[in-house]
């Protein structure tokens, strides 16, 4: 069976009335990011499909998310709302299991230096989430956090529940309504916990749009978040080698299974993706020397960098090892192929 990967509760409802509070400290420095170690089980996110073209059952992640851009959903503190990117409606509730999530000070956003709480969860179509508060919000947050702290358990572990909560405020004789999150929770499926813990351990979670480098962490949890002084800028120079890692992975001498995708997952938020780039190998190695392209192929991939934008800037890199007149490789702006001169059939593909 070929495995492909793609880039990409039950108890009483319980509600935390205690305030905690939280020590700032600034974020260390960016870890390095190297190839990771062989993967020993299947991530709980998989789940078996049969392709409709093939009837073939491959594995297919749950979840749905382009690294450093979720679903946006906002809560309107003046309505008591929350919806997808200011149009959708979604009720004045939502609960989810957080996957990730960070309580920060920073100016984002065009709002000046606030307090910050941003939570990031799989939404009921699989698709992956982002949803920010700020003020009062968060100390309710905090007020959920400490009953969970002492239960030995974290946000990671229960199903949250996000509710609006009417507000007024008397000012010169007039009345002004506005709302602030309420947070509460229950215990939650330790499949679905599995899986989202699973996720968000091999990819990248975080938003472009709120992430500065300069934020000043109270909480962060499942993300590493690298410091960045400046916007991600396709002009600007790689490095040598992109923090990066193959899924599956495997020593360099391993030869990739016919018909199991590649996936090039990376761990740096600072480079700008377009989306994660494949590899699939559709042919068995002709001989011991082919395989031992076959087995450098991922590497150089690698450190060629990000995908671009047109998949003919990446397609230099392969010809260099699988040169004419034994290797034909053609490319598109989406695809790069790679064939032996005299066989008709795909060697590989990389899309």
């Amino acid at each position: 069976m070929s495995t492909k990967t793609k880039p990409l509760p039950g108890t009483t409802q319980r509600t935390a009335t205690t305030e905690a509070g939280a020590t700032l400290t600034t974020a260390p420095e960016a870890p390095v990011f190297t190839l990771s170690g062989p993967i020993t089980a299947v991530p709980a996110y998989l789940t078996e499909k049969a392709d409709e073209a093939t009837g073939e059952v491959v594995q297919v992640s749950r979840f749905r998310y382009l690294p450093g851009h979720p679903r946006q959903v906002r809560f309107d503190a003046k309505a008591g709302q929350f919806n997808i990117g200011g149009t959708v409606p979604l009720g004045n509730s939502l609960s989810f299991i957080p996957l990730a999530w960070r309580v920060f000070q920073d100016d984002i956003l065009n709002m000046g230096r606030k307090l910050w709480a941003e939570l990031f969860f799989a939404d009921d179509k699989g698709a992956i989430c982002a949803v920010l508060f700020h003020g009062y919000s968060v100390e309710n947050l905090y007020r959920l956090i400490e009953p969970l702290f002492y239960d030995d358990l974290t946000l990671a572990d229960v199903v949250v529940k996000v509710s609006a909560e009417k507000k007024q405020t008397t000012k010169d004789g007039k009345t002004a309504t506005y709302y602030i999150a309420q947070f509460s929770y229950e215990a939650a499926d330790a499949a679905e916990v599995a899986a989202r813990r699973d996720f968000a351990r091999d990819f990248p979670i975080w938003r472009a749009e709120t992430y500065t480098g300069h934020a000043t962490c109270a909480s962060s949890t499942l993300t590493p978040y690298p410091r960045r002084t400046t916007p991600p800028a396709r002009s600007r120079p790689l490095p040598n080698r992109l923090p990066c890692r193959w899924l599956p992975n495997a020593p360099a001498s391993t030869v990739p299974a016919v018909g199991a995708t590649w996936l090039l997952i990376p761990k740096y938020p600072a480079m700008n993706f377009t989306h994660l780039p494949q590899l699939h190998i559709e042919q068995p190695p002709h001989d011991e020397a082919e395989a031992a392209l076959l087995a450098q192929l991922p590497e150089v991939l690698a450190t060629a960098g990000p995908l671009p934008d047109d998949l003919r800037d990446l397609a230099p890199a392969v010809r260099e090892l699988f040169p004419a007149p034994t290797y034909l490789v053609g490319c598109g702006s989406s695809h790069i192929w790679l064939h032996r001169a005299a066989d008709p059939h795909r060697l590989a593909l990389i899309r």
